[in-house]
């Protein structure tokens, strides 16, 4: 198995992309999805990305998270260089580093809200007993205390997507990535959902990288990055 760092440097970023481009094949030729977007994330920062749909958000979320690889270009996480690891290693990295969370929660229906949670760490060395500690604690950090042995279907859209920002966080990655992550919630819920990872941010000091069309998303990041064409478009620092 090749060698995945467990730790980013000190002095560097949690994670760092250079000039990425994606291009699909297509009937008509290639279409290129990204087009040499560079960017870098420091430990502890909130970067949203922005932009209108099919401009390459999802795309690059991808290419961050080791979910798909660029046809050029380089991400390295934690300082492990993606490029260099194969389908085994990445897997690896991302249990490691990475916890997403998507706009439809995807959480599996047959399973409660705690053995969701806990599933990522299942396959990791820590003891079951101390992963289900893990695990509860965390379902009482987004308020779900009482949910432990809930199904999916028996939790509202936004009491779901807290259970999938718990089981994102179980294996205290350093990086939080987010694909429209309140698009599927009512505007209060959203809100809540969004309060609640940005002070999971701070509590855990992880970066936080989040997808949206929320102008209310981008006024809470660090930094704005609006993506057009596959392009940078502009950036901008909120504080």
């Amino acid at each position: 198995m090749q060698t995945v760092r467990s730790r980013p440097r000190a002095d560097g970023p949690v994670i760092a992309a250079e000039t990425l481009t994606r291009e699909y094949p297509t009937e008509a030729g290639p279409v290129r999805a990204l087009r040499g977007v560079s960017l870098a994330v420091k430990p502890g920062e909130f970067l949203c990305l922005q932009g209108p749909s099919g401009r390459g958000k999802s795309t690059l979320l991808s290419l961050l998270a080791g979910l798909d690889r660029p046809t050029r270009g380089r991400v390295a996480i934690a300082g492990n260089d993606l490029d260099g690891l194969d389908e085994t290693g990445l897997a690896l990295l991302r249990r490691r580093h990475v916890g997403f969370i998507f706009q439809s929660f995807n959480l599996i229906a047959s399973m409660t809200a705690l053995e969701n949670v806990e599933l990522p760490a299942r396959f990791g060395p820590a003891p079951l007993r101390q992963v289900r500690a893990r695990a509860k604690e965390l379902l009482r950090l987004v308020g779900l205390a009482d949910r432990l042995h809930h199904l999916p279907a028996q939790l509202p859209g936004g009491q779901r997507q807290r259970v999938a920002i718990a089981r994102a966080l179980i294996n205290r990655p350093g990086l939080i990535i987010g694909d429209e992550p309140t698009g599927n919630l009512d505007s209060e819920t959203g809100q809540k959902v969004l309060d609640l990872l940005d002070a999971i941010r701070r509590r855990e000091g992880c970066a936080l990288i989040l997808a949206t069309h929320d102008p209310r998303v981008a006024a809470r990041a660090d930094r704005v990055i609006t993506l057009q064409d596959g392009r940078i478009l502009r950036e901008e620092v909120n504080r």
